[in-house]
């Protein structure tokens, strides 16, 4: 089994490096989510005249919590079912990776233009531009081995997770595909906001399969019985993840159309829309009618409940989007969240089973409240939306350029900011308890 320590060098296995610089990028984000739910709650909003600040630090807000903090968890858990491969291979992708993310924080200072494009929102400077390179290349170092059939290396692990953990390096090799099609065939005279809309509209469409895995993974591994038991097995796990996966082969040649053609726009929207509900509300619906079968921990129980809830609540938001309104923002964070949420509860559970958890009595109660509040928080962020977005709210505005005209769309916006409020608050409990976990297990180490 593997150690989260390398026990004869005493360093940092792979795993916890990826998973540390996970918790890493969560907490820089989250440092940034406060000014965002202040810059669009009612009242105050028009006290702050200048939304570009608003824009920039979306735009790594954005990229670090959905991109950064998935991938980076995404290397870690391949590296802990497959074991940390060619030494140099990890070294590269762990210096690349960490060098990517010091660039892109940086570069929110630089007074560059931030562009609010969908999926992978940009700084428009060269330091941003090379940091997002650096580390997606980074991380698809980890992730994209060959998918191999054999059990994990860590006995922990079982079939249905590792399966799709290992499916994930598929649609980021073919998400990378497709962006290096789509920055081939790019036009040169587009406006910048439009050219990096269509640069990552393709490649942003398929690398969400990815996360989607990952969480999936989750779920089977939270889910265990007390003899280890996942409620999925690995054949219904390889059925569901290569429904997942499959649709997504025709994106290189979506890709190949152009990316200012119908077939580009329209193509990834359509894959989106009936590629990814099937296979995972098959996954919710078999982890749901099992979850409660006796054996399975009380605390991993709940938080897969809420990861569900807001994973149907984003789908069913998702499918009401009618226009360029904050229902669009109300379905991401609620599938989004749901993702967080499963990967916070894991990590719990992977502290537990490597011996990182502090033995303190307050831990387990705090472990099992703590992705409950930060899951309820954001739905009601999402709810808060969608309200708002009912009632024609503005996605994409802040501060003073914010226009609210009805009083449903501040009753909506109102409670997206109290439900903002609560997950930033679970949040912070979730970068508290890591940082008292890693106190304590350097404690240990010295003594």
């Amino acid at each position: 089994m593997i150690t989260w320590t390398d026990q004869k060098r005493g360093t940092s296995s792979p795993q916890a490096f990826w998973i540390i610089l996970a918790v890493t990028t969560l907490a820089l984000a989250g440092a940034l989510a406060l000014s965002l739910v202040v810059g669009r709650a009612p009242f105050i909003a028009e006290l702050i005249d200048d939304p570009r600040f608003f824009r920039r630090a979306l735009v790594v807000h954005v990229v670090l919590s959905l991109w950064a903090w998935f991938f980076a968890y995404a290397a870690g858990l391949r590296s802990m079912i497959d074991g940390p491969g060619n030494r140099w291979r990890f070294k590269l992708a762990r210096l690349t990776a960490a060098g990517g993310v010091g660039a892109m924080v940086v570069s929110s200072a630089m007074g560059a233009e931030p562009l609010l494009v969908n999926y992978i929102p940009v700084i428009d400077h060269p330091l941003f531009l090379v940091g997002l390179a650096l580390f997606f290349g980074g991380a698809a170092l980890e992730i994209c081995r060959w998918p191999k059939a054999r059990p994990s290396v860590d006995r922990s692990v079982p079939a249905s997770a590792a399966i799709a953990w290992r499916a994930a390096s598929v649609p980021m090799a073919l998400g990378a595909i497709v962006f290096a099609i789509t920055w081939f065939k790019m036009p040169g005279d587009l406006p910048a906001d439009i050219y990096y809309e269509l640069l990552f509209w393709g490649a942003g469409h398929t690398l969400i399969v990815v996360s989607l895995l990952v969480m999936l993974g989750a779920w089977f591994y939270l889910l265990r019985d007390w003899r280890g038991r996942s409620p999925v097995g690995a054949k219904l796990s390889l059925l569901i993840s290569a429904a997942l996966v499959a649709p997504w082969f025709a994106a290189p040649f979506m890709a190949l159309a152009g990316p200012t053609s119908g077939t580009y726009i329209r193509g990834f929207t359509r894959l989106m829309q009936f590629g990814l509900a099937f296979p995972v509300g098959l996954a919710l619906i078999v982890c749901a009618l099992r979850c409660g079968r006796s054996g399975v921990n009380r605390a991993a129980r709940w938080a897969f409940v809420i990861s569900a809830a807001m994973t149907a609540v984003g789908f069913g938001l998702g499918a009401m989007i009618r226009g360029s309104d904050t229902m669009i923002p109300a379905h991401y964070h609620a599938s989004l969240g749901a993702i967080t949420v499963a990967l916070m509860a894991l990590t719990y559970v992977l502290l537990e089973e490597k011996g990182w958890a502090p033995n303190k009595r307050w831990w387990p109660k705090f472990a099992r409240l703590q992705p409950l509040a930060f899951g309820v928080g954001q739905l009601v962020f999402a709810l808060g939306f969608a309200i708002g977005g009912i009632f024609g709210a503005d996605r994409k505005t802040y501060g003073s350029d914010q226009v609210v005209d009805s009083v449903g769309a501040i009753i909506g916006l109102g409670t997206m900011g109290i439900g903002g409020l609560i997950a930033v608050a679970g949040g912070g409990g979730f970068l508290l308890l890591m940082t008292i976990a890693a106190r304590e297990r350097l404690k240990e180490r010295g003594s």
